[in-house]
């Protein structure tokens, strides 16, 4: 009785928090009452971070870091920028370090990391047998034959799953020939960032290639969280696109082959409009929901905090324009979400477009047990979230109010 109530206690004195906190205060993110709502953030400085463990910490980034997981609320970190750190052996026994760190004061933290297109990492050699200890996944796994003709063919892919392996091997320690895992070092999980949809002015063939390779990366990593123990989680971002429809090519072909092998999928919301983050991702929200693909995904709404005009870390790929001016309309993180939620969690709300159904046909629940399960949000990106503070007023060099692509659903119909 005593632990029903001081836990009763506990949720009233956040969902109190949340609710009376100021516009520009941080605070805990909004109840969803379909079940636990995390915030995640993407660090984009990571090498950075292991720079200054290696220079004694003069800079204080890892305690920085470790304030702001703190303040804010974050449960879920994806670290990229780690093209420099893995594949070099002295590098890599700081980032354990760090790993090791973050995962003793945050228990319940998940850490990923980040491979994209376009990683250019250290010369690693491996072997095919380093993905394939085991064979998982059935018929639809990915063969060895496959990783190696990527390997030969494909110089992109080569590099990713380069990167990868050398991920998932970090939690392996060789001593006398016997290896040990220590997971409280690793990676809980790996996420990938490959924007196949946005090059809309590539040849279909091009693009169905890109497609072709995103695919063959998820399985490899599949593969490989069935072969190292610590690996929990594989995510991506997904963003299906249309434009390719009228040649036969559809947002459910691309989701059909992409769902299932995507663990926790993060749908990017990126638009100057903090109330229109659910209208975007409305369209994908239901398409996800087809019975002939799996049922019940998982996903997070990416958040962007990003300005191609105020402090990013170069060469992460996240330079944008599309801060969508969040935190100075609406507050703080929880604000935000809370809009999304609220949209979220309205059974009668109707998308202003012919073809959007009413949120009870996209929802899980006891009517529809093929519905989506959003678990929280994923902010973009540390970087700018630190040097901005989630508490800024001001309008930070606000560029013109112009449609932009993000700005525009996937069937390509412009967002009010």
């Amino acid at each position: 009785m005593k632990t029903t109530l001081l836990l009763l206690f506990v949720m009233t004195t956040t969902m109190l928090q949340a609710q009376n906190s100021g516009p520009h205060q941080p605070a805990a993110p909004p109840v969803n009452p379909t079940g636990s709502f995390n915030r995640g953030m993407f660090i984009d400085c990571s090498d950075q971070l292991i720079d200054d463990l290696i220079n004694q910490e003069q800079l204080g980034l890892r305690q920085e870091l470790i304030n702001y997981i703190q303040t804010n609320y974050i449960t879920y970190v994806a670290m990229d920028g780690l093209q420099s750190v893995i594949g070099n052996p002295f590098k890599e026994q700081f980032l354990k370090r760090l790993l090791n760190d973050l995962h003793r004061t945050f228990p319940d933290l998940l850490i990923s990391a980040v491979v994209r297109n376009g990683v250019n990492v250290s010369a690693r050699f491996f072997k095919t047998s380093d993905v394939f200890k085991l064979q998982c996944g059935g018929a639809d796994a990915i063969s060895r034959n496959q990783i190696d003709s990527l390997l030969k063919v494909n110089a992109e892919a080569n590099a990713m799953i380069r990167f990868l392996v050398g991920v998932s091997k970090l939690n392996e320690t060789v001593s006398n020939g016997r290896t040990t895992t220590k997971c409280s070092a690793a990676f809980d999980g790996l996420y990938l960032q490959y924007r196949y949809w946005e090059q809309l002015n590539l040849p279909f063939s091009q693009m169905q290639s890109n497609f072709s390779t995103f695919i063959a990366i998820l399985k490899t990593m599949q593969q490989l969280k069935c072969n190292f123990s610590c690996l929990k989680n594989i995510e991506a971002e997904l963003l299906p696109t249309e434009a390719y429809s009228s040649q036969g090519w559809t947002a459910t072909d691309q989701i059909t082959e992409a769902d299932f092998l995507i663990d926790r999928m993060i749908i990017p919301g990126f638009t100057y409009n903090a109330n229109g983050v659910y209208v975007y991702n409305k369209q994908t929200i239901h398409l996800l929901d087809d019975r002939f693909t799996k049922a019940r995904t998982r996903y997070m709404i990416g958040m962007s905090a990003e300005r191609s005009t105020l402090p990013y870390c170069s060469g992460t790929g996240m330079a944008s324009d599309y801060l969508g001016d969040y935190l100075n309309q609406s507050g703080n993180m929880y604000s935000v979400e809370k809009l999304f939620i609220d949209q979220l969690n309205d059974p009668n709300f109707q998308c202003p477009y012919p073809n959007c159904n009413m949120n009870a046909w996209n929802q899980y629940s006891t009517t529809n047990p093929f519905g989506n399960e959003l678990i929280g949000s994923f902010w973009f990106t540390y970087s700018f979230l630190k040097a901005g503070q989630v508490n800024r007023v001001q309008h930070e060099n606000k560029k013109k109010e112009t449609n932009s692509p993000r700005d525009f659903d996937i069937l390509g119909r412009q967002l009010k």
